[in-house]
């Protein structure tokens, strides 16, 4: 009850908001400041890659703040990629593709949950139990798994490009898999953890070192994910720029 009064009191502050809540399928607050965030940084992408789109909250939100750009969403969970695909279908900005992102080509498992934004490649931890108890792993499915160099020879990356990944604990795989695009890329969107919340993610530090060794450097954090029992945070949201490209 306290999560949902925030929420509304949060919406009751802005008409904007309210305004996007009731126009788009679907909605997310966390979102919705995220790219609110990213324009304040004088940012305008033309080229949006979501690589983790789950159901379109973010992709929406972006494809509607930044009507020019085009936004190419990756969701590989087939069920929630059939939601996505249905919440997009009107945004003719918007292309879907139904695959994860990784080091390499094949197949993967996947651990499939019964909050879809907690399902991931890797297994959850006993921090991200505690704290999200509602999160449960139901089943392991296999999954398509491709590469953003491979996936990224259909992109027009002369553009100015953000990625954003959401990929619960598989960031570094993706930015292994995309070391060439990632010298097209102005900016880059990431979580990244405090404490563990899957089983062998890179945390905080390693972020920071890691995408510094790709030429990337900090802006500033944009969001973040607190514990809901402790308020302590767990996750901040970092934009990156490319030093290279800008």
């Amino acid at each position: 009850m306290l999560k949902r009064t925030k929420i509304f009191l949060e919406l009751l502050l802005s008409p904007n908001m309210i305004l996007s809540a009731l126009k788009f399928k679907v909605f997310s607050i966390a979102s919705y400041k995220l790219i609110h965030m990213i324009r304040s940084e004088q940012i305008d992408p033309e080229l949006i890659i979501d690589v983790g789109a789950n159901k379109g909250q973010f992709g929406i939100t972006a494809a509607s703040i930044f009507p020019k750009s085009s936004v190419y969403s990756f969701e590989p969970d087939p069920d929630v990629f059939a939601v996505l695909v249905e919440n997009t279908c009107t945004y003719k900005n918007i292309k879907c593709f139904q695959t994860a992102l990784g080091s390499e080509e094949g197949e993967i498992e996947f651990n499939r949950n019964s909050y879809s934004l907690s399902s991931s490649i890797l297994p959850l931890t006993e921090k991200h139990l505690s704290a999200f108890p509602k999160a449960i792993e139901k089943e392991v499915i296999k999954i398509s798994l491709t590469t953003l160099d491979k996936i990224s020879a259909e992109f027009d990356l002369t553009k100015t490009v953000l990625l954003k990944l959401d990929v619960q604990g598989y960031e570094k795989m993706v930015l292994e898999g995309g070391r060439e695009t990632l010298k097209k890329i102005d900016y880059v969107v990431l979580e990244a953890s405090f404490k563990p919340l899957y089983e062998g993610e890179m945390l905080f530090s390693e972020c920071l070192a890691v995408m510094q060794d790709y030429g990337f450097e900090i802006i500033t954090p944009i969001g973040y994910l607190k514990d809901p029992r402790t308020e302590k945070i767990l996750q901040m949201d970092l934009l990156f720029r490319n030093t290279r490209t800008n």
